[in-house]
Formats: structure tokens, C-alpha cells, sequence
């Protein structure tokens, strides 16, 4: 919602919140995987494994989209 509001209005302040958020979540999951018993879970449980897949996929979209949106601010 916010990334939303943000890209709809321009607000270049909320939408610099939004992408850190983004990232903030890109590097906390990264980090899970360090864990034994987080990759155990990953590997042995397929449902988990692919709605974590699914999810990290739509969250790194959402930061790409997020930055290409940025750089066309201001352009019309």
C-alpha cells in the first residue's frame, strides 16, 4: 500500500522508506538461510519451500519494479 501511494503521488520521501523496507526484508530472509534448522524446514517441507520461493520472487519484483518507478519520476 504504501509503494502504491507513493509511486501514484510522487512522493520521492515514501518511496525511498518503501525500497529500504523492501531491502530490509530482501536481506532478512537471506539471512534465515543461514540457520540449519530454517534450510532443513526449506528443503524437507515443499509447501514452505514454495510459498517462500513465491514470496522472495514477488518481493524482489516489488523492489525491482520499486526502483524502475523511481527513476521515471518526475517525467510525466
Amino acid at each position: 500500500m504504501q509503494g502504491w501511494f507513493a509511486i501514484r503521488r510522487e512522493m520521492k520521501l515514501l518511496m525511498a522508506a518503501f525500497l529500504f523496507l523492501n531491502l530490509c526484508y530482501i536481506v532478512g530472509w537471506s539471512v534465515m538461510f543461514y540457520s540449519q534448522v530454517y534450510t532443513w524446514t526449506f528443503i524437507e517441507w515443499p509447501f514452505f519451500g514454495c510459498t517462500t520461493l513465491v514470496s522472495s520472487i514477488v518481493l524482489i519484483g516489488a523492489f525491482v519494479f520499486g526502483i524502475i518507478c523511481w527513476t521515471g519520476f518526475g517525467k510525466g
